[in-house]
């Protein structure tokens, strides 16, 4: 059986959204992608906390986005290493209540774990399969709610990722 780790020695807050975005074919590191997540992570900072899930680590060639921590955004970087940052991330996105990412690796796992996931990418190219594929698994077993979100469908109508305006509150 897989280590179990305690994860109230990372302080996290009752309820979280768990995110973690990596450079991939699917969605590449461009200055307007980097902007575009960003604000994704801020917008959604403003509604629940945000737990990230970036390890610094370059074990292969998909190098993580980083955001800067700090206030609602909490970062689970001190606390990942090689040798545990698989089952940790495993263990804090089962304890979210939702998981927002690139479209692969741990978006696939999140659905699986019974949380609602939504898959960020902006190049389909890669995953025409692999969607048709993961929103049918998902509901046969069950799972969260899968929701692939292109982000490359924003610039031809003329939108941006930003935040609601000051005056309207957030959902409860």
């Amino acid at each position: 059986t897989p280590p179990v780790f305690d994860l109230g020695t990372l302080g996290l807050p009752k309820e979280y959204v768990a995110m973690k975005f990596y450079a991939a074919k699917s969605l590449p590191d461009t200055p307007a992608n980097r902007a575009m997540l960003r604000t994704l992570v801020e917008s959604l900072a403003e509604r629940w906390p945000v737990v990230l899930l970036d390890t610094g680590l370059n074990l292969d060639d998909h190098a993580d986005y980083s955001f800067q921590s700090g206030g609602r955004i909490i970062s689970a970087r001190p606390h990942l290493d090689a040798r545990r940052n698989l089952g940790m991330q495993t263990q804090i996105i089962a304890g979210a209540r939702a998981f927002v990412g690139t479209c692969g690796s741990l978006a696939w796992l999140a659905p699986m774990l019974g949380v609602d996931t939504t898959a960020v990418f902006t190049d389909a190219r890669f995953l025409h399969s692999h969607l048709h594929a993961a929103r049918r698994l998902y509901h046969v077993l069950g799972g969260g709610r899968f929701s692939p979100m292109d982000l490359s469908a924003l610039d031809p109508l003329g939108l941006s990722l930003g935040s609601r305006p000051a005056s309207q509150p957030p959902p409860s």
